[in-house]
């Protein structure tokens, strides 16, 4: 988990809320009375624009919301930190509505979460698990793990592959109501460590939360951070340390506190949202975190 600097709230968001100011009062005020819930007011904002729009009516959608979160998280997900986008990313209520209806449009409580799809379908030209694995960007041997009893030889368009088994993330968490870590938290970083684990000859990299904070050690658990698929995409990116770290030293000359200076450079860059063009690199901070154990020793 990286921390994530909040922005200011959306101007039109805020004049949405400012002409709907009446209507969700009435919402909150039934949705405290058990009439109505509190998914029924997250409802009312449009998931898209109209195609018409009326002059002197101010309109906002949850498609510009997500683009407004996904800008300052850099495009990675609040929690787990692959890269999402509008349309493979979900918004998220750190407090959950369920529990505090009027936290529904709280700028500050809404968050950009990764939403995995579990199936996809056969294309018409897809007669391999390498031509699968190649659209979706996946490992050959995960798919088929995935699908054991599937043909692939007497594979049709349009039958079903499945393409993840674990829920992670808002998806897997839902309406848990266990205290979690807030992205928001600036010390939210130094609650977690990852280590190198071996299984059946694959490297992974756990995540694990400080035996002292449990917050920390309830993230883990309800958002289901230690997935296989999270495992090994945190260890392909860990494995990038080392040669980042001789790439410096070859460019210092093996200067010792010119080495240092570099490093912490690089960091800066990793976590610079303007300077990557608001697009951070998936699993910065595992990167960031690698870096810095290297620099305590």
């Amino acid at each position: 988990m990286k921390y994530i600097e909040k922005n200011e709230e959306p101007k039109q968001f805020i004049l949405w809320k400012e002409q709907e100011a009446e209507t969700l009062e009435m919402k909150y005020v039934n949705c405290e009375k058990e009439k109505i819930s509190a998914e029924k007011i997250w409802s009312y904002l449009p998931s898209s624009a109209p195609k018409q729009l009326e002059e002197g009516i101010i309109y906002y959608d949850k498609e510009q919301l997500k683009t407004s979160l996904l800008k300052e998280q850099g495009k990675i997900c609040c929690y787990c930190g692959k890269k999402i986008n509008v349309e493979n990313a979900d918004i998220e209520h750190f407090e959950l509505k369920s529990l505090n209806s009027r936290k529904t449009f709280d700028y500050h409580n809404l968050w950009a979460s990764c939403k995995e799809p579990i199936y996809d379908y056969l294309r018409e030209n897809e007669k391999t698990w390498e031509d699968i694995a190649k659209r979706l960007k996946m490992e050959i041997e995960i798919l088929k793990n995935l699908n054991p009893t599937f043909n692939i030889e007497k594979g049709r368009r349009g039958d079903k592959i499945k393409i993840h088994n674990d829920l992670h993330c808002n998806q897997e968490r839902g309406d848990k109501k266990d205290k979690i870590i807030s992205p928001a938290d600036k010390e939210c970083e130094q609650k977690f460590s990852y280590h190198l684990v071996e299984e059946k000859g694959i490297n992974y990299l756990e995540i694990n939360g400080l035996a002292e904070c449990e917050e920390a050690q309830n993230s883990i658990k309800v958002l289901n951070l230690n997935t296989k698929w999270l495992k090994i995409e945190r260890q392909k990116t860990y494995e990038n340390v080392n040669k980042v770290i001789i790439e410096i030293r070859k460019q210092s000359n093996g200067n010792p506190m010119l080495i240092r200076e570099k490093i912490k450079q690089q960091i800066d860059i990793y976590y610079n949202i303007e300077q990557n063009d608001y697009q951070l690199r998936a699993f910065c901070f595992v990167m960031v975190y690698g870096l810095k154990n290297y620099l305590k020793n």
